[in-house]
């Protein structure tokens, strides 16, 4: 019986096989296989954002179709809130009700404008039984909770105007009912203060009143909304000379070193 020769070298041939297959797995195929991985994972994080940019697309389309009616309403809005007080227009139109309705305006004044602040409601209780913490020399427990605070709102301001008109108490009505109502700009009436007249004759500013005439005083806000714009960047003139860059000394070698 004779044993082959070629067994070891076959035996060395597989080994050497597995151990060149086991490095190319490690230094060839698996970073490869890594880095298709990454490529796949960034191909279809791509993907996604196209998916979503082509969203804000179709949608910024609708609203493209839609720029005139939206500009149209905008323009409802600044009626009823303008960017400027407008108080000439405002004083006339309040007129042109007066005289639709036979009142008097005795007077109107205007008060300095104000910012708009928000109201804050209080924060609900973390617990139903929380409760505030006992003070320890035996005075009624206080409070420690923060109070909420509110911040006045960026360009919305406004302004105090009280009117005092004078007429029949439906005509005084109907002229209240046209500022809040009729009347394109917004105005909130905060307080009524009326008062019943006698007959009198017209003076110093007011006119003739019978009995059961209404004198009325009416206080309420108008509201301003300035547009927010971007800080304004001067404009540069194109055919200005370019500033002048600095010259070193001529006594000076700046390739000599400093010291």
């Amino acid at each position: 019986m004779t044993v082959s020769k070629s067994g070891p070298w076959i035996a060395g041939a597989v080994i050497l096989s597995l151990l060149l297959a086991v490095a190319s797995w490690f230094f060839a195929i698996s970073p490869v296989m890594a880095s298709t991985g990454e490529a796949n994972e960034q191909a279809q994080a791509q993907r996604d954002q196209n998916a979503m940019l082509r969203d804000k697309i179709n949608k910024l389309k609708v609203q493209s179709g839609k720029l005139d009616e939206l500009k149209a309403e905008l323009a409802g809005l600044q009626r009823q809130v303008p960017p400027v007080d407008a108080l000439a227009d405002f004083q006339r139109q309040a007129a042109t009700y007066a005289a639709q309705r036979s009142v008097t305006i005795v007077s109107v004044m205007v008060s300095p404008a104000a910012a708009v602040v928000p109201q804050v409601a209080a924060a609900p209780a973390e617990t139903e039984s929380a409760e505030p913490a006992a003070p320890t020399d035996g005075s009624a427990p206080v409070d420690t909770a923060p109070a909420p605070t509110a911040t006045a709102l960026d360009g919305f301001y406004e302004l105090p105007i009280s009117l005092e008109v004078i007429g029949t108490y439906a005509n005084v009505l109907g002229f209240l009912s046209d500022m809040q109502s009729v009347n394109e700009r917004l105005f909130l009436v905060s307080n009524l203060a009326g008062t019943g007249t006698q007959e009198a004759q017209a003076a110093g500013g007011r006119p003739a009143t019978a009995v059961g005439d209404l004198d009325l005083v009416i206080s309420g806000s108008a509201f301003v909304l300035t547009p927010t714009l971007a800080p304004e960047v001067a404009p540069v003139d194109p055919a200005a000379a370019p500033p002048a860059l600095p010259v070193p000394p001529a006594d000076k070698n700046p390739l000599v070193p400093l010291g």
